[in-house]
């Protein structure tokens, strides 16, 4: 199951935590190691985010493709290299399945 402990394994320690009363903090200051405001750009917090999203799916499509029998990859966050030679970018994928009675209201986690 893709859960926030296991996010939190490709994270700086400490950047995530739970603090209680249904709270769970994501340290922004942390994650990304500036000094950080409401104003601050929210880019390199939300890439090393994703980045860590697509870590965590190729370890549990790794632990899959090891499981006797194996098990089928999921899909849930990818990056790649996308743009020119000129003008790199990396373009990342989140993929999630929804129930088609309630659409975002109940999103499928691809582990469970």
């Amino acid at each position: 199951m893709i859960t926030f402990s296991a996010i939190a394994a490709y994270l700086p320690p400490g950047s995530l935590e739970f603090v209680g009363n249904n709270q769970v903090k994501l340290n922004l200051n942390q994650i990304t190691g500036d000094s950080l405001t409401l104003d601050a750009s929210a880019v390199k917090g939300v890439l090393k985010i994703l980045e860590a999203l697509t870590q965590l799916t190729l370890a549990i499509n790794t632990a899959r493709a090891a499981a006797n029998p194996s098990l089928a990859p999921i899909e849930f966050c990818e990056k790649h290299l996308a743009g020119t030679v000129d003008a790199p970018n990396f373009q990342y994928i989140v993929t999630v399945g929804i129930n088609p009675q309630s659409f975002i209201n109940n999103v499928v986690d691809p582990t469970a």
